[in-house]
């Protein structure tokens, strides 16, 4: 689960909960520079580019099981780039504007 932009991976801490409960590994991703605590190197701030790279690392950890990613607002262009990558390995990509 990819958060959109000013968000991290706690915006989907009730949906992953009960997902978690229903049976499902659900990772809820914070993009690194969008920390609580700001981003690591302030001189060099990530961008699109190094937001897809770090979600495709957690993709390539993940094994070889079935998943689907679900990016909301910016965390969609997220998504989109990682299925550009890495489409053989995604089920599913969820996009979630509200």
């Amino acid at each position: 689960m990819v958060p959109g932009g000013w968000q991290g991976g706690w915006a989907f801490e009730l949906v992953a909960a009960q997902l978690q409960r229903d049976g499902h590994d659900v990772e809820a991703v914070t993009l690194s520079g969008l920390e609580l605590d700001g981003p690591v190197d302030v001189d060099r701030p990530p961008n699109l580019d190094t937001h897809i790279d770090q979600v495709a690392e957690i993709v390539d950890r993940g094994g070889e099981t079935s998943l689907a990613l679900c990016g909301h607002s910016y965390g969609g262009l997220v998504i989109a780039g990682v299925a550009d990558r890495l489409g053989d390995r995604l089920d599913q990509l969820v996009f979630v504007d509200v």
